[in-house]
């Protein structure tokens, strides 16, 4: 017979076990517009319905197709993003008794153009989104304590990594400058700025590749590129 100390042991050890071997699913969707062509680009966001905030993301690729990994059970808000495009919302229940693919997304395209659609367009709150060959991070989508720094909000996004010792790597290549409203900040130590920025200050956080300053004055492309 256990005793109750013995007893409370197994069910600790059990209960961290549960969580984790947890059962994850991987899922699958595509996303065309209303013609059924493919959309590359757009995001793929799971949300917590309570407040909104990411849980993971995907990107479609050159033929609309996504996955997302490792997701827990639990039920999540399906957003479907992409500029020039409405904004999907879906509610999603992910056990055992849904589906791995989730389908195909219709995005129904913003051609408006209008004063209000813009209002309502600019306030949506979308994780990630792809611009370009700019990655787009909204910071108010990740959670971080009040008294937070860059770092501590940088080390939440997925695709950006940041070392013991502080430095960051963006998609695997390491970011050597960090620009505050399009000007350098304190020159090549980014460390100054993630350290010391409060976290709450950030609206968007922006990852992507400057050509060299030669290719920008000459006009003709190196293929030498720095990330930011």
């Amino acid at each position: 017979m256990f005793t109750k100390i013995g007893f409370f042991i197994l069910a600790l050890l059990s209960f961290t076990l549960n969580n984790v071997y947890a059962v994850q699913y991987n899922l699958k969707g595509q996303v065309t517009d209303s013609l059924y062509n493919r959309l590359g680009g757009a995001s793929i966001s799971l949300l917590d319905p309570s407040d909104s905030t990411l849980v993971t993301f995907g990107i479609t690729n050159a033929q609309g197709f996504y996955t997302l990994t490792a997701v827990k059970e639990g039920s999540y808000l399906l957003q479907v993003a992409l500029m020039g495009y409405y904004t999907q919302y879906k509610l999603i229940t992910v056990n055992d008794q849904l589906t791995t693919d989730l389908g195909i997304q219709v995005l129904a395209e913003n051609a408006q153009g209008s004063v209000l659609d813009e209002v309502i367009v600019s306030g949506e709150k979308i994780p990630i989104r792809l611009k370009g060959d700019t990655l787009e991070y909204n910071a108010g989508s990740f959670k971080v304590k009040p008294d937070a720094v860059v770092e501590d909000l940088l080390i939440k996004m997925p695709g950006i990594e940041v070392d013991k010792n502080g430095n960051i790597k963006s998609m695997g290549k390491a970011v050597n400058k960090i620009l505050v409203d399009g000007k350098e900040f304190f020159g090549d130590d980014p460390k100054v700025a993630t350290k010391n920025l409060p976290a709450d200050a950030v609206d968007k956080v922006q990852a992507f590749e400057k050509k060299s300053d030669a290719s920008l004055f000459s006009g003709i492309d190196d293929g030498e590129r720095e990330q930011l």
